[in-house]
């Protein structure tokens, strides 16, 4: 560990973490230290993230969250200034199999769309029309051994974006900011 003084002491070096040392050096003549528990940057809970950059919450607060979220993971290099980032972004769609009503899967649906969200509740017919080999379309609820037929079809757009990204690679990619002398990294272990 080190015994060097700093200005800011920032705890954790997963994505958010690393995300806040490297925009506050970018913007300040501040010393940083980040200090990480793990061997390197984006270890803990960034590291086991499954990536997806998903826009389908249930309170509107986050739908709208994520929505600025996405933009910044599509526009990685633009937001960062970093020219050739390691981590990109990949657009993708996501499929959630719902157990509840269809009536209340479109409702789900035209909320999501009132925020610009590209989201359309599916029926069996319309499942199976768009993905021939699933299974999905006569899914049972393993609980209630009850027919699941609620699908909310949730789709990438260049304005609408959803995809994956990895989260340890994007921390990964923060530890060289312009001004590398003014932020340290940190870890517990050697």
């Amino acid at each position: 560990m080190s015994n060097a003084t700093a200005d800011v002491i920032i705890v954790g070096g997963g994505i958010v973490g690393a995300s806040i040392a490297y925009q506050t050096a970018r913007r300040s003549n501040l010393k940083l230290l980040v200090v990480e528990k793990g061997r390197g940057l984006g270890e803990g809970s960034t590291g086991g993230s499954s990536a997806i950059t998903r826009q389908r919450y249930t309170r509107n607060e986050m739908v709208r969250l994520v929505k600025d979220s996405n933009r910044v993971f599509h526009n990685w290099s633009e937001y960062t200034q970093i020219a050739n980032p390691r981590a990109t972004y990949h657009p993708v769609g996501v499929l959630w199999v719902l157990g509840h009503s269809e009536t209340k899967a479109a409702a789900d649906a035209n909320r999501l769309r009132s925020f610009g969200v590209r989201a359309k509740a599916l029926s069996s017919a319309e499942l199976t029309g768009l993905f021939p080999r699933s299974r999905l379309a006569a899914n049972r609820s393993p609980s209630s051994k009850k027919t699941t037929t609620a699908r909310l079809i949730h789709t990438s757009s260049s304005k609408n974006m959803l995809g994956t990204s990895n989260p340890s690679l994007l921390s990964k990619t923060l530890r060289k900011p312009r001004r590398e002398k003014a932020l340290r990294f940190d870890s517990g272990q050697k």
